[in-house]
C-alpha cells in the first residue's frame, strides 16, 4: 500500500489568490499547491490567516469574491530530484512572476521584502 502513495505526485507551482472586484492578488508558491490552497481557505474561513489585509477582505466580501488560479506548474522529473531542488526552481519561477506582475502596494496582498 505504501508504494502507490509514495508514487503520487502533487502539483507544484505558482498560484494567485485574487479578489475579483479590486483585482488585488496574493502571489505565492508551493511544493503542494492543493494542500496550500486548502490550508489557506481553512485559515481564511476561521479568521486565522497570517495576511491581515487578505483576511479583512475575505471577512468583508466572502469567499465568492475570490478566485484561485494556478499560474504555473513545475513538472516532476523522472530522475527524482530532491525537494530542495524543486524548492530552488520554484523560488526562481516565483521571482519571475513577482517581476512580471509586481503584486505590491495597492494592487496586492504581497509585502515587499
Amino acid at each position: 500500500m505504501q508504494r502507490p502513495y509514495k508514487n503520487v505526485v502533487t502539483p507544484m507551482g505558482i498560484y494567485a489568490l485574487r479578489h475579483l472586484e479590486s483585482g488585488k492578488v496574493l502571489l505565492g508558491w508551493s511544493l503542494d499547491v492543493q494542500a496550500l490552497l486548502n490550508r489557506s481557505r481553512f485559515e481564511l474561513e476561521h479568521g486565522s490567516h497570517a495576511n491581515k489585509a487578505l483576511q479583512a477582505d475575505w471577512r468583508e466580501y466572502g469567499p465568492e469574491a475570490f478566485e484561485l488560479v494556478v499560474l504555473d506548474e513545475l513538472e516532476p522529473r523522472l530522475e527524482e530530484p530532491t525537494k530542495a531542488t524543486y524548492r530552488k526552481e520554484l523560488e526562481a519561477l516565483y521571482a519571475l512572476w513577482l517581476e512580471e506582475l509586481q503584486p505590491f502596494g495597492e494592487r496586492a496582498y504581497n509585502l515587499r521584502k
